[in-house]
């Protein structure tokens, strides 16, 4: 009898900037292994990216299989740099842009997307195969992936047509780690109360200098410990997203991201009265979107 690992036809790369995640593809896209490592683009020279692939190929017994790899592998700093290509792009669009580095011509890496608006408007990288890989919910929907630079995608059919890039997670680690509001901050996720109070604030108030500094004022006041002002900081971020995010979504809106940072934005999504439509888990959409994309290429 054949096994699934034996049936699989697919090494994927979602190549991060802080780690990479590989995942073991069957021929019908499902994942029959996965490794994660902490060889992150910004951590290696472009001559290393091929010995950290061949370590992910070995222990999942798929040095033989073809590569497929999106994301930071195709920075200007990464693999292969590998231009951003202006929306609106689809599936097939991406597969006649991939291009292979030199020391493994026979490894495939994704562009990036980009908005042409003098010179670059916004551009990402892997996001937009985690929102190709999502299954569509209407002809029209929105993707929004959070993260440290949150991204909200625009898909209609099987085309991204555009997208907004939020620097929610790191302008929170920069407030938390960086400021003098930021001393003595837990890690957030522990009090709800706090953090929708924070969402709302963010939402209704354009002035998100200002109502940041609320953090600071409460904890003076002793009205916050630690964790509720992490909370707060974080709401009030999230909701300032929201606030810009919410007025340009056309059609459902599908959550994809870790199942901890989903929770939180469904929560405030919740709130605001505009739940999501579905929740998807990042790993599950990159996998497909890649699949989708290695199938488009074939």
């Amino acid at each position: 009898m054949t096994s699934s690992m034996d049936s699989a036809d697919l090494l994927a790369l979602d190549w991060g900037t802080t780690s990479v995640r590989a995942y073991r593809l069957a021929a019908d896209g499902t994942v029959v292994g996965r490794r994660h490592d902490d060889r992150g683009a910004s951590k290696l020279t472009p001559d290393a990216f091929r010995g950290v692939l061949e370590d992910l190929a070995a222990s999942l017994d798929a040095g033989s299989l073809p590569v497929i790899a999106c994301g930071m592998a195709g920075s200007k700093e990464g693999w292969a740099p590998a231009p951003y290509l202006p929306c609106p792009v689809g599936l097939d669009d991406l597969a006649r842009a991939v291009l292979s580095p030199p020391d493994r011509p026979d490894v495939r890496i994704v562009p990036g997307l980009c908005l042409e608006d003098e010179g670059l408007g916004d551009v990402m990288r892997g996001e937009e195969i985690q929102a190709l890989g999502v299954e569509a919910p209407a002809a029209r929907f929105t993707v929004l992936a959070p993260g440290t630079h949150s991204k909200w995608i625009r898909r209609e059919g099987d085309r991204i047509v555009g997208f907004r890039t939020f620097l929610t997670g790191e302008l929170f680690a920069a407030v938390r780690d960086a400021t003098l509001m930021g001393r003595g901050m837990a890690t957030p996720g522990q009090d709800d109360r706090a953090f929708l109070d924070g969402v709302r604030l963010g939402f209704d108030d354009p002035a998100l200098t200002a109502t940041l500094f609320r953090v600071r004022v409460r904890r003076l006041a002793g009205t916050l410990d630690g964790a509720g002002a992490a909370d707060l900081l974080s709401g009030l971020l999230v909701g300032a997203e929201m606030a810009g995010g919410l007025g340009e979504v056309d059609g459902p809106l599908v959550l994809v991201g870790t199942p901890a940072l989903t929770a939180r934005y469904a929560l405030a999504l919740e709130a605001l009265g505009r739940p999501a439509a579905k929740v998807v888990d990042a790993e599950v959409a990159v996998a497909a979107g890649l699949h989708r994309l290695w199938r488009a290429l074939s």
